[in-house]
């Protein structure tokens, strides 16, 4: 039960004590009575402050009047009954149950959010399916039927357990019909649109997808809007494909090991070339200047990684590792995309930190190792994932700010 009935007992109790030097002095009883009674109830409730449980407070982030309303009315269905009997979260004692705190946060747009509950025990012991189940069946009700929960995890701590849900009336998704691109080409001329709420617009990406579970589409989508909002392009891969064709060129389009690596000696000193122009130009940044972006896509990394000799190896480490840890500033995007989010899959622990922004396809998403690699610090259930459908975590973006659901744009 809530504690805020021990801080109103305080302020009752200083309230009495101060009224009772304020009486005229003929009613030296009432007064008297006064000043007992609210010394009384200062000291219980000073006991009982004494005997809380303190823990850390929640920073709510804001809301808006609608969303602030919406996010109350869930908090509201979340009733003690519900807790302890249907759900099992509180913890029995001998004076009753001891209960969880829960928040609830809706977005701006009214269209998503999450709800956080107290883990005290209880909680850690569950099914996290079920409980899903239960949340949206007993609290996701009436007007707020719309709202289906994607997912669910721990913090780090362990502290609480969030539940993200969505409006499944709303469809998130870009599709792009006959090869037609422009209507996704950005406002900012720097940001690639993933969809209507996630864009990619700072740091590297990371793309971890099983075959056929739709990675090549994405590349094609990035690479072609990319293109047309006046980035240069160069696409390579360890399996040639239609990509490699399309952005064939003297610093593109490759697919022998050691070419793709005189590629990416060949950007470091165009990057190192920038960062001069930058800094003569005395600016923080690329976007200060009439530089143009450049995307840098490395495919298949493991078969790459697999044909590297010693001396090949030393070569790539050294320049993505450049590549990665100072290109940005320069202009630079880069992705590297494999089947397999492992270290022999992609690029070492020291170089894979610079590769914050992570998109995971198919069952890829559902491997715990190769998620514990690319999205560290979360522990996700495993879900079924059609083609172009997976997990998609951008540490900048505000709806991806941990991992959640994500599609892919479809191309007709």
């Amino acid at each position: 039960m809530s504690n805020q009935w021990v801080f109103w007992l305080i302020v009752v109790g200083l309230a009495l004590v101060i009224t009772s030097h304020i009486v005229p002095f003929w009613f030296d009883i009432i007064n008297k009575i006064l000043l007992v009674i609210g010394i009384i109830f200062i000291l219980i409730g000073a006991f009982r402050l004494m005997s809380m449980e303190w823990l850390p407070v929640f920073e709510m982030p804001e809301m808006g009047f609608k969303a602030q309303h919406k996010a109350n009315k869930i908090r509201r269905n979340f009733t003690p009954d519900l807790l302890v009997n249907h759900l099992g979260l509180g913890q029995h004692f001998k004076k009753g149950y001891k209960l969880p705190n829960v928040y609830a946060y809706v977005a701006p747009d009214l269209n998503s959010g999450w709800i956080k509950i107290e883990n005290i025990g209880a909680a850690s012991k569950l099914d996290r399916d079920a409980l899903k189940t239960d949340i949206s069946g007993a609290v996701l009700l009436g007007s707020l039927s719309k709202y289906v929960i994607e997912d669910s995890y721990f913090d780090n701590d362990k502290r609480w357990l969030t539940f993200n849900f969505e409006n499944v009336d709303v469809d998130h998704n870009f599709y792009v019909k006959n090869n037609n691109y422009k209507p996704f080409v950005s406002d900012n001329r720097h940001a690639i649109r993933l969809s209507d709420r996630l864009a990619w617009d700072e740091l590297h990406l990371a793309l971890v997808a099983t075959s056929g579970s739709g990675k090549t589409k994405i590349i094609e989508y990035i690479t072609s809007v990319a293109s047309l909002q006046g980035w240069e392009i160069s696409f390579n891969s360890a399996k040639p494909d239609v990509l490699t064709r399309k952005y064939s060129g003297r610093w593109s389009g490759k697919s022998d090991v050691t070419e793709i690596i005189e590629v990416a000696e060949h950007y470091v000193k165009v990057m190192e070339r920038r960062l001069k122009q930058i800094e003569k130009a005395n600016v923080d940044s690329y976007l200060d200047t009439d530089l143009n972006d450049v995307l840098l896509v490395f495919d298949e990394l493991l078969d790459f990684n697999s044909s590297l000799d010693k001396d090949l190896k030393k070569r790539w480490d050294a320049a993505i590792k450049k590549l990665s840890g100072k290109s940005r500033s320069a202009g630079f995007r880069i992705i590297i995309s494999s089947q397999h989010g492992t270290i022999t899959g992609l690029v070492p622990t020291d170089v894979r930190v610079n590769f914050a922004n992570v998109i995971m396809l198919g069952r890829s998403a559902n491997i715990g190792s190769e998620r514990q690699f690319v999205m560290s610090g979360y522990e996700l259930e495993n879900a079924k994932y059609g083609k172009g459908e997976g997990l998609a975590y951008f540490p900048s973006s505000e709806f991806y700010a941990e991992p959640k659901r994500y599609t892919t744009p479809w191309i007709e």
